[in-house]
């Protein structure tokens, strides 16, 4: 595309005769345009023959024109004369705007990597670039490619160029960054106190930004228990104490774990005297009875957490 350029020359030739004196001005004159992409070659531009040109912005790079005019003139004697002239040859530069041949693309990267945009353009030379994230400035981005580490924090943001020459300015279209990331818990494993024989509920809570294939994996002292899933219960038992309990989660980018340890507290017999009898009679400690009495004793056995 070529700058749009109104170039308009006027260009007043003076016509001189040798040894001849004009008795009046000179009349009937006409006006031919030439123009040259070489300086050297001219050809004659079709339809322009007026003192004004509006000059051919067709070509790229340097232009030159010129113009023929002719004339007729009276002499002192009465005579009728042509007189012809050839202007000073004009010179014009025609400058191509900035074009984008190549956009910058859509980019998809995990977090820690790097991610590149390029464009490509046409348009005079020089050409300067400058790089926007989201409208703002890039300091230093300044060439036609552009490269950093991505981290999460640039998710979701857009990448532009500006291309800039003699003609003016040109944007690109706005590229996209999405950056992966590994997962990170929000809510994750504390250690936990139990008894033996209750259930233990454990879940966990791990980010997922876009959406990525996440898998989990739950642990206890190195053996894999449990499903992929972020919720995992058991029944405890006195050997799950001091049990270390451990869940992986791990996506396209990474993995991530949390743990916990779990704190078992087993049961114990304890037996108590609940009753004591003599001749049907509730007797306290200490026990006395007459000798050939009845005496009934009730011991109960109970169940309590080990101390």
């Amino acid at each position: 595309m070529k700058q749009k350029m109104m170039a308009t020359f006027v260009v007043l030739a003076m016509m001189i005769i040798a040894n001849s004196v004009f008795a009046q001005q000179i009349t009937s004159v006409t006006y031919g345009w030439k123009h040259s992409t070489d300086g050297t070659n001219f050809t004659t531009i079709t339809g322009e023959t007026s003192e004004t040109i509006s000059a051919p912005t067709t070509t790229s790079g340097n232009n030159w024109l010129r113009q023929d005019v002719t004339g007729w003139a009276e002499t002192s004697t009465g005579s009728m004369v042509i007189v012809a002239t050839t202007s000073t040859i004009i010179t014009y530069t025609v400058n191509d705007v900035v074009v984008f041949t190549q956009q910058p693309s859509d980019t998809r990267v995990n977090s820690g990597t790097l991610a590149t945009f390029s464009v490509a353009v046409t348009g005079t030379t020089p050409i300067s670039y400058q790089w926007y994230d989201m409208a703002t400035t890039i300091t230093g981005a300044t060439s036609s490619t552009y490269s950093f580490i991505a981290t999460g924090a640039d998710n979701g943001t857009s990448i532009s160029c500006i291309a800039t020459n003699i003609t003016g300015s040109t944007s690109s279209n706005p590229a996209h960054l999405i950056v992966d990331t590994k997962p990170v818990f929000s809510v994750g494993l504390s250690d936990l106190a139990t008894t033996t024989g209750l259930t233990v509920n454990l879940s966990v809570t791990a980010s997922n930004i876009n959406n990525l294939t996440q898998t989990y994996v739950w642990t206890k002292n190195g053996i894999v228990v449990g499903g992929n899933s972020l919720n995992y219960s058991f029944i405890a038992t006195d050997a799950d104490n001091g049990a270390i309990i451990i869940c992986t989660v791990t996506d396209s980018v990474g993995s991530v774990s949390t743990q916990m340890t779990l704190t078992v507290q087993g049961w114990t017999l304890q037996n108590t005297i609940t009753d004591i009898q003599v001749d049907g009679v509730p007797q306290t400690m200490p026990i006395n009875v007459t000798k050939g009495h009845s005496l009934m004793i009730r011991k109960v056995w109970v169940t309590v957490p080990k101390p």
